[in-house]
């Protein structure tokens, strides 16, 4: 079930949204079976075993899910930290590295690609390579279905420790905060995740309170980045991202 809020910030009318998500194709997937309820990696689930496994074969990797749930380095100590989509439980598949806006590495096995192109429902060549590259005529994708897991718009699916609040990606209004603001008209934020809450748009972390060696991302900061700071290592995002032209949204440590 889908909730949107009003310029108030209180929670407005319902609007229905199914709980299965959609493939590709159309099609639904199959639902998730109720042993990946937790989002912690089990040892006793397969899955789970190989969710952990690649992460620690891919060090570079900050973000990486197998569509059932997503891991970050975002706990203590830079320690691994998943997160599932409640209201979209699906069958896991291939664990695919999500971090950033990353082509996928030509490397990547046919499995690693397969996954990610899971929810692809459009694709495209990808731009010219500078230089003496030699061009790759590889279609990546270009657009996901906006019903996927982990789309960016659902609070459940974001929720995590260190996270204290969510802002709407484009205007930067929170959406909730932790323990919720009566006085300012913000509800709490697992209240809201709780009643199947999903925003027209993408969200971010508004407030982080993590390990301050651990700066989240995507993380709401509008002040430009210091003179002299690389691209790469900069903590802020200008631009507000089509949530559907990347295949996973979550939260991880940029500097991990």
């Amino acid at each position: 079930m889908r909730r949107f809020l009003g310029s108030s910030l209180v929670l407005g009318a319902l609007i229905g949204a199914g709980c299965v998500a959609a493939t590709s194709s159309g099609g639904a997937d199959r639902p998730r079976s109720s042993a990946a309820a937790s989002g912690d990696l089990n040892p006793a689930r397969a899955a789970d075993r190989q969710m952990r496994a690649y992460g620690e074969a891919h060090p570079e990797c900050r973000m990486w899910s197998n569509w059932e749930k997503l891991c970050s380095r975002t706990g203590p100590d830079g320690s691994i930290y998943c997160n599932i989509d409640p209201d979209r439980p699906v069958e896991p598949s291939a664990p695919f590295c999500a971090d950033s806006n990353r082509l996928e590495p030509r490397n990547w096995s046919a499995a690693e690609h397969r996954s990610r192109a899971r929810y692809c429902v459009s694709r495209r060549r990808p731009a010219p390579p500078l230089g003496d590259t030699p061009p790759d005529s590889t279609l990546i994708c270009a657009r996901y279905h906006p019903e996927r897991p982990f789309n960016g718009r659902r609070v459940a699916a974001l929720l995590r420790p260190g996270c204290d609040g969510l802002s709407d990606a484009e205007t930067g209004r929170p959406v909730c905060v932790r323990g919720g603001d009566m006085q300012a008209g913000i509800p709490d934020c697992a209240s809201l995740a709780a009643s199947g809450y999903e925003s027209d748009r993408l969200l971010v972390c508004g407030r982080w309170s993590g390990p301050a060696s651990c700066h989240a991302y995507p993380i709401q900061e509008r002040r430009p980045a210091e003179e002299g700071t690389p691209v790469d290592e900069r903590r802020v995002y200008f631009g507000v991202p089509d949530p559907n032209h990347k295949s996973i949204h979550g939260l991880a440590c940029e500097n991990l």
